[in-house]
């Protein structure tokens, strides 16, 4: 999920490309000019790209080599550069953030999970986003030390931010007027506090810039916050301040995607949406918001990813080609022009090879991976779509389940029972 205006591609080749709005410098060109059609960053990029993550109007990169690096809006402190300057080449980022495990952006501020388990939080902080316990800024990352033992998981939203621990527990902090937080008020939060009300048994946690829905492991999915256009798909424009069931179309969800509007990837591979819509976002072929989830049908077939930005939505299909849709005023579709689109237009200039969006709040997909010690990798594997290993590569393989950290951990597999 991301409020952004500006789109950012990393391809195989390990070079990265942005466009869009460019205001702050966050497309890492060394200027404050908008781009049309996507073009290469090369300033202090070295093509060792590992990761890219989006906020508002801020853009990180993780390298291979471990080092975090960060470019645009600062007047929050949100790059974590130790002052408030806006930076429009990518800078290195060199206080607390050795050890790094995972990266999350907010709107104006940024977390990092290290290694080690703890959590540190630079950037906006007036509604205690960062759950540092009070409302000042930081332009250092700071460590979190409140409630935080024990990470899973962290999301955030807009100006909230919710960490899911090992024992399953949800905890949220920060911004609460449309009560995104699930506590059952409208109260900001200054710590992580618990959120206990129908949130057992959860899978995965996605944040929009105002509201949080939560998917269960029995395939529910729960939202509450902001639903002034139906973004909850509970067919109502009324807000929710705990997390409540959302019924229409949410059979055999796949992924969920937020932005100003959600999106549900189903098993089936269709694609559906709901909330805002008045600049096409939806991909309906039309500007009409809807209050419930409703298939988008042209062009969004064969999807392999899906990033949402504050006002606009990319598919990258299975055969490499590259689609958005919404807004388009700050070219943030890369089509070359500035006139918005309500259906999914293909995205031609720049586009090939694509590797990844930036990681954004909705949570990466379980995946496993298949090594042959002599060879390498010989397969990536979804875990609804594992497919049968040859018996004779048996011997040789070795299997490893990727974390959405990217961390690997041993597991076992059953080649008789596809386990």
């Amino acid at each position: 999920m991301s409020f952004s205006k500006h789109s950012l591609l990393l391809k195989n080749d390990g070079t990265l490309w942005s466009c869009g709005l460019n205001d702050y410098g966050q497309l890492g060109l060394g200027d404050d000019y908008n781009r049309t059609t996507f073009i290469q960053v090369t300033t202090n990029i070295v093509n060792d790209v590992k990761s890219v993550y989006c906020g508002d109007y801020q853009t990180y990169i993780l390298k291979n080599d471990g080092t975090l690096w960060s470019c645009g809006c600062n007047n929050r402190g949100q790059l974590g550069l130790g002052d408030f300057n806006n930076k429009t080449t990518f800078t290195e980022i060199t206080t607390n953030v050795d050890d790094i495990k995972s990266v999350y952006c907010g709107g104006a501020h940024t977390i990092i999970l290290k290694n080690d388990g703890t959590l540190w939080g630079t950037g906006y902080n007036s509604v205690g986003e960062l759950g540092l316990g009070d409302n000042t800024n930081r332009n250092t990352f700071t460590q979190v030390t409140t409630n935080v033992n024990d990470i899973k998981e962290i999301y955030c939203g807009g100006d909230h931010t919710f960490i899911l621990k090992n024992d399953g527990t949800l905890w949220g902090c920060g911004w609460n007027e449309y009560g995104q937080l699930g506590l059952g008020d409208g109260s900001h939060r200054y710590t992580f506090t618990q959120v206990t009300t129908n949130t057992d048994d959860i899978k995965s946690v996605y944040c929009g810039g105002s509201y949080t829905l939560i998917l269960k492991n029995d395939g529910t999915l729960w939202g509450c916050g902001n639903n002034d256009y139906g973004q909850l798909g509970l067919g109502d424009t009324t807000n929710r301040n705990t997390f409540t069931q959302v019924t229409t179309n949410t059979d055999n969800i796949k992924e969920v995607y937020c932005g100003d509007c959600t999106l549900i990837l189903k098993n089936d591979g269709t694609l559906w949406g709901t909330g805002y819509n008045g600049d096409g976002r939806l991909g309906l072929g039309d500007t009409t918001n809807r209050t419930t989830f409703t298939q988008i049908t042209t062009n969004a077939d064969n999807i392999k990813e899906i990033y949402c930005g504050g006002s606009y939505t990319l598919i990258l299909e299975n055969d490499g080609t590259l689609w958005g849709c919404g807004r388009n005023s700050e070219s943030q579709l890369g089509l070359g022009d500035n006139t918005n689109r309500t259906t999914f237009t293909q995205v031609t200039t720049n586009t090939d090879d694509i590797k990844s969006f930036p990681n954004q709040y909705e949570d990466i997909p379980t995946i496993i991976k298949v090594y042959d010690l002599n060879a390498g990798l010989i397969e990536t594997l979804d875990t609804n779509n594992f497919r049968n290993i040859p018996v004779d590569k048996f011997e040789k393989i070795k299997v490893l389940y990727t974390n959405p950290a990217g961390t690997y951990i041993n597991c076992l597999v059953s080649f008789d029972q596809k386990q």
